[in-house]
């Protein structure tokens, strides 16, 4: 089989309204376009997501570090070339302990303890970002990574609320 290369050659017609038709240099035409990966993005009930712990008492501290235990996952959709997404989560660390995150509530002596959950097993999402991110693999379009949250005690505990904030950046390949 034979192929022939047809040079392909652009020519611009001089504009109405000029009395002669001279032929125009010719030009190269250069076409440009992009191919892109797939994305993936946070699913819309995650985002900006309260989670609300149970209610804690005082009391409930006098022979545990933490209490309060809420359990809850995040998701991302992701197209089907994506073969991995890292969750990595960032915020303002307890100033006596990096591993919790501060409360700006009014309570006293407790902190934010957020943990992922994969395969069942409890690890420390530390607010400090030293062992802040988790990677998975998406199952069907999606990337669920199970987490958790309780109060933690940091000091001597005085009743109050308790809020933190922790943002949570997806990166994916």
């Amino acid at each position: 089989m034979k192929t022939y290369l047809l040079p392909l050659v652009l020519m611009v017609a001089t504009p109405v309204g000029q009395a002669s038709a001279e032929l125009l240099n010719q030009d190269n035409l250069q076409i440009e376009g992009l191919v892109e990966g797939g994305t993936c993005d946070l699913v819309p009930g995650d985002y900006e997501r309260p989670v609300t712990l149970p209610p804690a008492k005082v009391s409930d501290f006098a022979g545990s570090e933490s209490t309060g235990h809420r359990s809850f996952e995040i998701s991302a959709r992701c197209d089907s070339d994506i073969s991995s997404v890292t969750f990595t989560f960032a915020g303002t660390p307890v100033p006596t302990d990096g591993a919790r995150f501060a409360n700006t509530g009014d309570a006293q002596g407790v902190g934010l303890w957020l943990y992922s959950r994969v395969g069942g097993v409890q690890r420390t999402i530390r607010a400090d970002g030293s062992d802040s991110a988790r990677t998975l693999s998406p199952s069907g379009g999606q990337a669920v990574l199970p987490l958790g949250a309780a109060y933690w005690k940091t000091g001597s505990v005085r009743e109050g609320t308790l809020l933190s904030l922790a943002t949570v950046e997806i990166t994916y390949d």
